[in-house]
């Protein structure tokens, strides 16, 4: 009788373990999803402005291609969109300032 017991409240501890880790991992999943859409956006915002400030101005300087070419490359590994991608195509286009 003692052996169940045991048993019994080991399986009871270890489902109680493993439905409190799956909770948090899911928590976690959450908001690391959460910062990742977070920069997304913010990198977005910021090439999108850089892009039409100096395609206003008609032409952009190299030190600021290659600052706007590292947040590209980073929007583009957080699965950015098609917008982003068209300014920055012809930002490179601009001749240097």
């Amino acid at each position: 009788m003692p052996e169940f017991l045991f048993q019994w409240w080991a399986d009871a501890l270890c489902g109680l373990l493993f439905g409190l880790l799956g909770s948090f991992c899911g928590l976690l999943w959450q908001r690391v999803r959460g910062v990742t859409g977070g920069v997304k956006s913010l990198l977005g915002y910021r090439i999108k402005r850089e892009c039409e400030k100096y395609i206003t101005k008609g032409s952009c300087p190299t030190y600021i291609k290659d600052d706007i070419e590292e947040m590209y490359v980073s929007y583009k590994r957080l699965r950015g969109n098609g917008t982003v991608e068209a300014l920055w195509k012809r930002l490179l286009e601009l001749p240097p300032a």
